[in-house]
């Protein structure tokens, strides 16, 4: 998941996205995420990623996992 939260504290995670073992280039479409947040007044992001399993029990039980991320930035689409 990506998280963006905004200067009033409101957020919006995007959950589409999927992780491969090896680098690659990845575009997000702010578009994409709902309109509860400012996208003007950006001030966090935040990666996430799953959980052990599906069931009740493994519900809320992190795995342990090391996401690498070589370069972010913002563009203005033309």
């Amino acid at each position: 998941n990506v998280v963006l939260r905004d200067t009033k504290n409101r957020s919006s995670r995007l959950s589409d996205i999927s992780l491969s073992s090896s680098l690659k280039d990845e575009t997000i479409r702010m578009d994409e995420f709902s309109g509860d947040i400012d996208l003007g007044n950006i001030n966090h992001l935040r990666l996430e990623y799953g959980h052990a399993g599906e069931s009740v029990k493994e519900i809320d039980t992190p795995i342990n996992v090391t996401i690498y991320v070589s370069d972010i930035s913002l563009a203005k689409e033309r």
